[in-house]
Formats: C-alpha cells, structure tokens, sequence
C-alpha cells in the first residue's frame, strides 16, 4: 500500500482529525511494528570477508613511553590498518592502531591509542588483525553470525565480557565471539582473533523499515502488518479529533481491531518463516 492510500483512507475514518505530521507518525508507528518481534518480512543476509593476521616473527620497535611503532622489515600494507589491533609477543595489553605510516606498498610505522607502557623493544615478534567490521546501515539486531568456511555460530558477547575474552589469549585462529558497537555508526567487533587466513562470515539481521518520504512512496511492510498499521495509526488520530463520549468509544474499538490484527500477523508471520530461521541454532 501507497503513503497516500493511507492518508486517503485515513481522512474518510477521521474526518476532523488533524492528519499533521502523517508522515512523522507513520514512520515512527512503522518501526515499532516491525521491532516488535522477529518478523521474517524484515530478515535480511549480510555476508563478509575477515581478513587473515599480518603476522611476522620479527621487527617490531618501540620504546618505552612512546605510540610510534617502527618495522623492520615492513610488512606489505594490504588494507591500511586504522582501527586495527595490535599484539605484541611477550606483552600483555592489546592495542589500537590510531594512524601509519606507509614507504609505497609497505608499512613504516604505526601510532598507537596510548604510550607503550613495557620496557623498550627492539626486534620484536608481533600480529597485526582487523576486529572491526562495517555492518548494513539498517541493522538493527543480530540474529545469528556464522563463520562459513568452519560451520561454526558466534555468540553475542556483552562488552565486559568481549574484553575479557581477549585475556585468555586463544590460538590465533580462535574466533568465537562477536559485539556490536553501539554509535551512529554501528561495528561488529570479532573476538578474540580473525583466522589465519581469508574467510567469509554470514550474517542474519533484524533491518529497520524504509522510511516514507513522499506520497507515492511504498509502505515497508507486508501484507500482514498493513492492518494493524494502518489502526494503530487510526487511534492516534481518532485522539487528536477531541475526547468526546463517541471519539473515545472509536478509539477503544479500535485498540480492540488492533490486538486482533497483531495476533492475525503473528499467525501469517509464522507460516511465512522459513524453517531455517525458525530453529538456527541447530544449523549444521
């Protein structure tokens, strides 16, 4: 259904509504419809490369106090590793790399997030990885993340214990674990280490809807949630018509209609899903 279908049915419902902000409110009712369980109509697939570690047995520079990091032998710079993770061998701490230093396809140097707080190293082994990865603009939850290549499911860690993965310090091919940033800009945080080597990641993911930005612009939903959209967005204009005796008796049928067409849109929504989604945690 249409944005102005809407409208046009709306206004024969509520004549004496003020029909202002339509759109705002629609918008608003839209997504709180479609956050309100895991609809399969808002499912969507998200696939991923991790890239394999720069790791190299020696090399490594820094003294004591400092956030320039020097190489040598530079390894080859492949993506440039802004935001990447930091890990040198005997040390304990993991740290962010802020910015490098690049000599053509090599790297020279990186700065770290905060002074190097060990003894000076001169020759050190150490590994370089990328744990944080761009995600869809519309995500809104992670349903499941599959590493492909291993058949493995990564469980959704909270941020004190995504951290605290990291201390155990694993096998560098130990990926178990995911977080997702919160911010304007979301990012999925692997933990505690990407593989060794390229390997593709499916994700499965709750997206917001589209919003509605003109009138002939469609709806983002299916067939099933226009009922109870369209009466959710009735009782909000039914109230803004006045409280009287009548009005609020429309207003409580109209909550009534729409309990019945949520629960019609959960029964529709179930037949819909496919059995993959309905049981993934058993995915071989």
């Amino acid at each position: 259904m249409k944005f102005h279908e809407y409208v046009t049915r709306l206004g024969n419902s509520a004549p004496h509504a003020d029909l202002t902000n339509l759109k705002t409110e629609l918008n608003i009712r839209l997504e709180r419809l479609a956050s309100m369980r895991k609809w399969r109509y808002y499912m969507a697939e998200h696939w991923f490369a991790v890239e394999p570690n720069v790791r190299l047995e020696e090399g490594l520079s820094v003294d004591k106090g400092s956030q320039t990091v020097t190489l040598d032998p530079m390894p080859e710079k492949g993506n440039a590793p802004f935001g990447w993770m930091l890990r040198v061998d005997k040390h304990a701490g993991d740290f962010r790399v802020t910015d490098a230093v690049f000599d053509g396809d090599y790297i020279q140097s990186l700065t770290l997030d905060r002074p190097w707080p060990h003894d000076d190293i001169s020759d050190g082994a150490y590994t370089i990885w990328l744990d944080r990865y761009p995600v869809p603009s519309d995500l809104c939850s992670v349903v499941m993340l599959r590493d492909e290549e291993r058949r493995r499911l990564l469980r959704e860690l909270s941020g004190a214990a995504y951290h605290g993965l990291f201390a155990l310090r694993p096998s560098p091919d130990a990926l178990s674990a995911y977080q997702l940033t919160g911010g304007e800009e979301k990012k999925l945080m692997l933990a505690p280490n990407p593989p060794s080597r390229h390997t593709w990641f499916r994700m499965v993911y709750m997206r917001r809807p589209e919003k509605v930005d003109g009138p002939g612009d469609e709806i983002d939903a299916p067939y099933y949630l226009e009922d109870a959209l369209y009466l959710a967005l009735e009782a909000v204009f039914l109230r803004r018509s006045g409280l009287t005796e009548e009005t609020m008796a429309r207003v409580k049928l109209t909550d009534q209609d729409y309990q019945r067409a949520l629960s019609a849109a959960h029964r529709a929504d179930a037949q819909e899903t496919q059995p993959f989604f309905r049981n993934w945690r058993n995915l071989i």
